[in-house]
């Protein structure tokens, strides 16, 4: 039997929040279907599940500000509320992605500046952790989702690997998974995306999204103009498109009807934060 400790102050800090909070507060059962967290105010997973006839809640900055104490505090009372089967996170990863690995050798200035908008990103983290712990204390069919660009960092930091290492990790790109195409040009844009899952369903499904490399990629640099104005290209692959959207939401869909088990089901966590696991047979 394996057994660690967890030092994630930010799970300290939800636990400590929820049990101060009314047992009133707390739902023993899922009362919706997917909760999506660091999403825009119009995301296409949250406007697709909706359209599934899955109950949605997005959680993003017009929400509240999740590097804050309040923030946080308002995303934990949606968990106690509404107890959501399926929770997908996708943090920003502009600390993390590959021009700021490269930004970090130009000069001494550029790379303490990098280290500081990684350590700001630490509560982001953490708070990922937290979500994902929660999420196995919920219930044998609760799932966690966290996606990030190929390229991206994040994924390798310490804060995370709890959640490796109990979860699945499946690529896919989004020139095939999202129809991602370049606006002006028609292009089909790769942009490589990692998704850490407790899903099997989801995870077999993404990982045959891989692009086949029979077309021609538009480059994620740059930017672009059309009748309504400017556009970045890295702000305009950030968002996901209604394929990727739609095709994530029907997996999620199946996921729920035959009541699939998370990969998590032989984890078992106390609230205090120690977890001890029967098979250290990691599912990574």
């Amino acid at each position: 039997m394996q057994t660690t400790k967890n030092t994630n102050w930010v799970y300290d800090e939800m636990m400590a929040y929820m049990q101060q909070r009314s047992p009133s507060h707390a739902s023993q059962t899922s009362l919706i279907d997917v909760l999506e967290i660091y999403c825009s105010a119009d995301s296409q997973l949250t406007k697709q599940c909706i359209r599934q006839g899955l109950k949605t809640v997005r959680f993003g900055l017009a929400q509240g500000d999740l590097s804050t104490y309040d923030g946080r505090c308002k995303l934990y009372d949606i968990l106690m509320k509404y107890r959501p089967l399926h929770v997908w996170m996708s943090p920003k990863c502009k600390a993390w992605c590959r021009w700021n690995q490269f930004n970090q050798m130009r000069s001494q200035e550029l790379a303490l500046k990098i280290q500081q908008a990684r350590a700001d990103d630490e509560v982001h983290l953490m708070l990922c952790e937290a979500v994902f712990r929660w999420q196995v204390l919920s219930g044998d069919n609760c799932h966690f989702h966290l996606e990030q660009p190929v390229g991206s960092d994040m994924l390798y930091q310490d804060s995370l690997q709890f959640i490796l290492d109990n979860a699945l990790l499946v690529r896919c790109d989004m020139c095939n998974a999202g129809h991602l195409h370049h606006p002006v040009n028609k292009l089909a844009i790769q942009k490589g995306t990692q998704i850490v899952t407790t899903s099997q369903i989801l995870a077999q499904y993404l990982n045959n999204l891989r692009c086949n490399g029979q077309h021609e990629h538009s480059q994620i640099a740059g930017s672009f103009s059309t009748s309504q104005g400017s556009f970045k290209m890295p702000q305009f692959t950030e968002l996901y498109t209604q394929t990727f959207g739609t095709r994530v939401a029907k997996t999620i869909l199946a996921s729920k009807k035959v009541h699939e088990l998370p990969v998590t089901a032989n984890l078992s966590l106390t609230a205090d934060g120690s977890d001890q696991v029967e098979e250290p047979d990691l599912k990574r």
